[in-house]
This record gives C-alpha cells, sequence and structure tokens, in this order.
C-alpha cells in the first residue's frame, strides 16, 4: 500500500485548481518533469488516469476532484501539526515574514475573518481592504500575495480561483420607503430613483454598470458615490436606494430593518481568489489559499 508524502499531497491538491503541470511545478517550487513523472507514478499506483492531458495543459478527471480534496484537509490538519510543534519551540523561532494580502470589502467584511481564525496560531498577515480593481493592482505589482475580488468576469492577467457566487440585490429602508414604480424596477426607470452607488473601481458598481448596460442604459455621472459599505446602509436608511452584495444585508432584509425590491437586471458576479501567474506563494500565503478552496 502506498503512503502519500506530503509532496504528494500537494501535488494531488493541485489538481482541482492548477491549469497545467507546469503551474503546480511553479507553486511548489519544483521542475515540471518531476511533477509529470510523480504524478504518472500515483495513476499506476492507484490503477487509474487522474488527469486527461492536452496541448495546453490537462483537465481533472473525477478522482482527482475527490483526490484534491482529500489532500486539502490532510495538508491542513498537517498545518495544525506544525503549529503545535512551533508553539512548544516558540522561544527559538524567528520572527516570521510579513504576509501581505488584499481584499475587496464584501470579502473582507463577510468571509475573511473566519478564513484568517482557521489559520490556527498567530501569523504576521497584513490585510489592505480596497476595491477590486486596487485589490488586481497590487497583486500583479507584487505587492500583495493574495487578493480577493468581486466581479462578473475572472481578470485576464492572474491566476483566479472562483470562492464563491453573489447575487446583487437593490435595497431601500422597510419602514416609510421611497415611492417606487409599480412591478420589477428596469435599469431606466432606476437612475431615475434616489440611487446611492459605489466608487470607480468597485466590483459592484461594475456589476450593475454592466447590467444596466445590456438594457442600453448607462450610469449617470449625477449619482452619488461612496467608497464604504457602510456609508452606503446609511444612506439607505436616509432614504436612497442602492445595490449592495446579497451577502452583506441578508440579515438585516431579514430582520425587517431593508426591504428587497425586485429588478430586471440579473445583478449575479462571482467571488475570487487571484494571485499573480507563476509566483510561488509562502508557506503562509499558501495555508491561506489552501483554507479558502476548502471552503468552497
Amino acid at each position: 500500500m502506498t503512503t502519500l508524502s506530503r509532496r504528494d499531497l500537494e501535488i494531488l491538491e493541485c489538481l482541482d485548481s492548477s491549469p497545467s503541470l507546469t503551474a503546480i511545478a511553479r507553486e511548489l517550487g519544483v521542475s515540471q518533469p518531476l511533477i509529470s513523472a510523480r504524478l504518472a507514478d500515483l495513476e499506476r499506483e492507484c490503477g487509474q488516469p487522474l488527469i486527461v492531458r492536452t496541448t495546453t495543459g490537462f483537465s481533472p478527471r473525477p478522482a482527482a476532484f475527490r483526490l484534491a480534496r482529500s489532500a486539502r484537509r490532510a495538508l491542513l490538519a498537517l498545518d495544525a501539526a506544525d503549529d503545535s510543534f512551533a508553539a512548544l519551540a516558540s522561544n527559538n523561532a524567528t520572527p516570521a515574514e510579513r504576509v501581505q494580502i488584499a481584499a475587496s470589502l464584501t470579502v473582507a467584511e463577510n468571509l475573511l475573518p473566519a478564513w484568517l481564525a482557521l489559520m490556527g496560531s498567530p501569523h504576521d498577515i497584513s490585510v489592505t481592504v480596497t476595491n477590486s480593481r486596487r485589490v488586481e493592482a497590487l497583486v500583479t505589482a507584487g505587492e500583495a500575495e493574495v487578493g480577493f475580488i468581486e466581479g462578473p468576469y475572472p481578470p485576464t492577467e492572474l491566476s483566479a480561483w472562483t470562492i464563491t457566487d453573489d447575487d446583487l440585490v437593490l435595497i431601500c429602508r422597510a419602514v416609510d420607503p421611497p415611492e417606487l414604480p409599480a412591478g420589477p424596477i428596469s435599469a431606466r426607470a432606476l437612475i431615475e430613483l434616489p440611487l446611492v452607488i459605489r466608487e470607480e473601481g468597485s466590483g459592484t458598481r461594475e456589476v450593475l454598470a454592466e447590467a444596466c448596460l445590456r438594457e442600453d442604459v448607462r450610469l449617470p455621472a449625477r449619482l452619488p458615490q461612496v467608497s464604504s459599505a457602510a456609508a452606503i446602509l446609511q444612506a439607505v436608511r436616509h432614504g436612497s436606494l442602492a445595490v449592495v452584495p446579497e451577502l452583506t444585508v441578508r440579515d438585516q432584509v431579514a430582520a425587517g430593518e431593508f426591504r428587497a425590491i425586485e429588478t430586471t437586471l440579473g445583478l449575479h458576479r462571482s467571488l475570487r481568489m487571484v494571485t499573480k501567474s507563476g509566483a510561488r506563494l509562502s508557506p503562509v500565503a499558501r495555508r491561506l489559499a489552501r483554507i479558502v478552496r476548502a471552503d468552497r
């Protein structure tokens, strides 16, 4: 019976998230022939192919997805054991290098705290919270190892993994709401209402702008713009309308503070984790990425 090494687990973990064996080799800091040879050994030992090799990379077979999930859980357990051992030797430990990450407001406020809690023992992580366009710029420039963005499409210059989907919703205050036209709100009707929107570069604004364009409507420059989720909600409490992530206001809508309004816009987007293409992540950044992928 084959006993899998940590490197074997790391290779298997990458099968559901990397586009090619070359990308796996870069991520793990080894040669592509080594990855190819070891994967062939693993396929032979388990008695079936795990991937379909193509001219541009590979496609995982169903067994590869199952093994990737199992390998990720095993590696998280090994990470926890490493933490326990490191705690015993903490007096001799050298300070860890700070890891820079960047996150959009939606991810930073609703998902990132739980992921950081799952990191276990304290790690030196610095988080920049900004809009999605700025997150992409920070990762591209190497100023953040890992980024979290929101929007309708993945960036073309970065490696991206979909974390989850999150619809946007048009809301108003539930008590004494503004006067609204009958039926679902169209883009043309929406821009005539007291609407507050996010600033340029926001993933939420990008999805709203694209949805309006599908109905041949552009967001007018006269609309008030704010860069804070808290400020958006405060404006709604004072009588404005806003398009916000459903993830952000789910509890307030359920509690009756805000009211969700039906639209014709189809406000759908994905939340994604991004890294610089071809970059090898530090151990702490790789562990965070592992936690995020396991939480999908």
